[in-house]
């Protein structure tokens, strides 16, 4: 039980050999780690995709954290020792976490831990624990625990090097440091190794989508089912839908209906405009070309196209045929990406007999099914451990005296 006026500063689930080590001590982050700022990266720098240190940028840190399960040793960017001479720029040291420090992306908290000398540019800021304190890899750890944008101000959220130094960590001695940075790194070699497994997943059914589908310029794909020997037949997708057109429902807190946006479920309306299975596009923004299923009753905003077909037995087939395609590569104007509801219409298709159509959907159903349990174990191993962060870090709450 805590004193009153006292900070809670023990963990909920601690190492047998620290249950009588004591409380943590509390301190300014700024105490415990070096605050390390990134660097401007000019133009006529940027391109060199080999040379002795990566210049890593936000897009950097994201791809590091969802592909390389956090650890950050390439960028798509280099520079070698006369741009840094020129830059007059400090090598970030290997250790370090860095994360962006400006813009949404310092909403979604990623960090990634640096494995190689590097730069980092501007937009991004790093924490490399000062000499003798504790454990690098206990830092990046307790750095995911941190969301800056409880930190952060301003029209667009950021944070600076004062701000970082003055957030108030708990830190155990570096002994528990080590103990708890092995038991978390472990964990994370199991996520990476899943979260690889689901790639490749995903890399296996593109590449065999590849062979299924006929490539530009044939009438038949590369890979086929033994008792299929027929041409496939062209046609325009429009001459195959009863309708392409936007959707026109309006989020509501308060309805009841699932509300499909570009990238799917984005809330609620109170009209169900459509009732079945559908296919969704992504017709403007960033996402424009996106495609999702929508199976039920729902609504549909105005920034994303509803394909109904005419024959609604081989959406499965469409659904994975469009895919192929990549509609995104569509996308056209100066402005905003846009895709409309006449550039779909005007896609030329080919297509098989229906048994043909039908057996190849089931076999990228299947594929999707595993793609989906795989990334199921996934996403619970990633809630298992924030699970046990929040047991092994203890909670910084003072009490009321």
């Amino acid at each position: 039980m805590a004193k009153k006026g006292k900070s809670m500063v023990t963990p909920r689930l601690r190492f047998p050999e620290f249950r009588e080590a004591g409380e943590w001590e509390e301190k300014p982050l700024g105490a415990f780690c070096d605050v390390l700022q990134g660097y401007g990266f000019p133009e006529t720098m940027q391109g060199k995709t080999q040379g002795v240190y990566p210049f890593c940028k936000v897009s950097d840190i994201s791809r590091a954290v969802t592909e390389q399960g956090g650890i950050l040793c390439k960028a798509s960017n280099y520079i070698d020792d006369n741009d840094l001479i020129q830059l007059k720029a400090k090598i970030v040291p290997v250790g370090t976490t860095v994360f962006a420090k400006i813009g949404e992306a310092l909403r979604l908290n990623r960090r990634a831990i640096v494995t190689a000398q590097c730069l980092i540019d501007n937009n991004t800021a790093g924490i490399k624990v000062k000499k003798g304190m504790g454990d690098d890899i206990f830092a990046y750890q307790l750095f995911q625990t941190i969301d800056l944008g409880n930190h952060c101000g301003g029209t667009v959220p950021s944070v600076n090097k004062s701000t970082l130094e003055n957030i108030h960590v708990l830190i155990p001695n570096s002994r528990e440091q080590k103990r708890i940075a092995d038991c978390l790194t472990s964990l994370d070699e199991v996520i990476s190794a899943q979260g690889q497994k689901v790639e490749t997943l995903k890399t296996y059914k593109r590449g065999l989508m590849q062979q299924l589908f006929p490539r530009e310029g044939e009438t038949i794909p590369r890979l086929r089912f033994s008792k299929f020997q027929e041409d496939w037949e062209k046609s325009q997708l429009g001459s195959l839908c009863e309708s392409v057109s936007s959707g026109r429902n309006k989020a509501d807190p308060n309805g009841i209906f699932d509300l499909y946006g570009s990238t799917g479920i984005i809330g609620k309306t109170q009209s169900d405009t459509y009732s079945g299975d559908y296919i969704l596009v992504a017709r403007v923004g960033a996402n424009a070309g996106f495609l999702t299923r929508a199976v039920g009753r729902f609504g549909v905003t105005d920034n994303t196209l509803v394909l109904v077909l005419k024959d609604a037995s081989s959406i499965d087939f469409f659904f994975f045929y469009l895919q192929n395609i990549g509609l995104n590569k569509m996308i056209f104007g100066s402005g905003q990406p846009l895709i409309t509801g006449g550039q779909l219409k005007e896609i030329f298709v080919l297509l098989p007999h229906a048994q043909e159509r039908e057996q190849i959907a089931d076999c990228l159903s299947f594929l999707d099914a595993r793609i989906i349990a795989e990334a199921g174990k996934f996403n619970i191993m990633k809630t298992h451990k924030k699970s046990l962060m929040q047991q092994l870090f203890p909670i910084l709450l003072k009490v009321d005296k």
